[in-house]
């Protein structure tokens, strides 16, 4: 028990201070139907998406006006996985949060109550609504996962503690480097000897149908305030905010028009989805996020990105759909051969893998081994 409590603990460490770790324990698989996985289980988008936002809201209130100084310092897609991990693992442990405690939480934020202290429903529904753009509800959901992953921070501290020999092994394991030798057995080697029929084509597609599924996807006009196009980013933030609010003056405001007025252009995005680079802007998940959050002829506020401030339009939405095998017929075919390639490629490396182990153990070395059968070998950087 103690020590399955040590390594959750380690794992909680790594929020604080052993950023990068969590490359370990997640995958990114952008081309899927899902954002990654934990623990060998996926996280769909949606899970993806909610932990985002919560972690960045809770930048805003923490940071408050001094957010966009301090955003660029931030890892938020990190930090959005390691609550995914630590949200997980609560559920594991049946770890409950009651309304009454969410209710405690919310009402006892600063940014929510008058000079006095006094916790007030008018302000909290503006600042979650127009600053967070998020409904009270939604919020309230966040606060709660929140304090469920509090919860079970304090479960494990509690219980547990960590001598520094433990530290400093910890310290060396992961910062210890070594190299090695390996053989390649390419699966791109072996596409040729695939021999992918109708049928088999026809039957990866049905088998796969909802991994196929192609996502939400937007088209947006913006106006681009790109820090390598001004001076300072001040300039630019600042011409952001008088864009901004010049458009907020008009009831319905001429998108075109306004970027006019201030000598700027009107970009078009075409379609993508929030996983994908956004032509023209690349991948922007601040952007992105905006986007998929506006209704069509809706107008953003300045947008910051790692390349400057935007100020966008919804001009479009589609809903995600299973294409046609005829749409993605030749997609399908190569995913199909890809996989039979796949198969045969790992046959083949476990019959290397046999001859090599055999000369091991008759005194060869790796390099020696590998080179009576014709592999060639590579060599990994520290």
């Amino acid at each position: 028990m103690r020590k399955h409590l040590k390594i959750v603990l380690w794992i909680l460490l790594a929020s604080f201070v052993l950023w990068g770790g969590s490359s370990a324990i997640f995958s990114s698989r952008q081309e899927s139907g899902y954002a990654g996985t934990v623990f060998g289980k996926k996280v769909l988008w949606k899970e993806y998406e909610d932990n985002y936002k919560a972690v960045y809201n809770q930048a805003r209130l923490m940071y408050g006006e001094k957010f966009n100084q301090v955003s660029q310092y931030l890892n938020l897609e990190q930090e959005a996985w390691m609550r995914i991990i630590l949200a997980r693992e609560a559920d594991k442990r049946h770890i409950r949060v009651s309304d009454s405690e969410v209710i405690t939480t919310v009402c006892n934020i600063p940014l929510f109550q008058d000079s006095s202290g006094r916790f007030i429903p008018d302000i909290y529904k503006r600042v979650v609504e127009y600053a967070l753009k998020v409904s009270p509800r939604e919020f309230e959901e966040e606060i709660k996962g929140s304090i469920k992953i509090t919860k079970l921070k304090d479960i494990i501290i509690k219980d547990v503690s960590v001598s520094e020999n433990e530290l400093a092994l910890a310290y060396k394991e992961k910062n210890e480097k070594a190299g090695a030798d390996y053989a390649l057995v390419s699966v791109e080697s072996f596409k040729p000897l695939v021999n992918i029929t109708d049928e088999k084509i026809s039957q990866y597609y049905q088998l796969r149908k909802q991994e196929l599924k192609t996502p939400a996807r937007v088209n947006i006009e913006y106006i681009p305030f790109e820090y390598a196009s001004y001076k300072t980013k001040n300039e630019a933030e600042d011409k952001a905010s008088d864009v901004s609010y010049e458009l907020a003056q008009e009831k319905q405001p001429d998108f075109y028009s306004v970027a006019k007025k201030f000598n700027l252009p009107v970009k078009e995005s075409g379609l993508f989805s929030m996983q994908e680079p956004i032509n023209g802007i690349g991948i922007s998940y601040t952007v992105a996020l905006e986007a998929f959050k506006l209704e069509p002829g809706q107008i953003s506020s300045p947008i910051k990105s790692q390349n400057g401030r935007y100020i966008i339009r919804l001009k479009s939405k589609k809903d995600p759909y299973v294409p046609e095998l005829s749409e993605i017929r030749q997609a399908v075919k190569d995913a199909a051969i890809m996989e039979e390639a796949g198969i045969l490629a790992e046959k083949k490396a476990n019959e290397l893998l046999v001859d090599i182990k055999q000369k091991l153990g008759m005194g060869w070395t790796f390099k020696k081994a590998c080179a009576k059968l014709e592999l060639e070998i590579n060599t990994t950087e520290s």
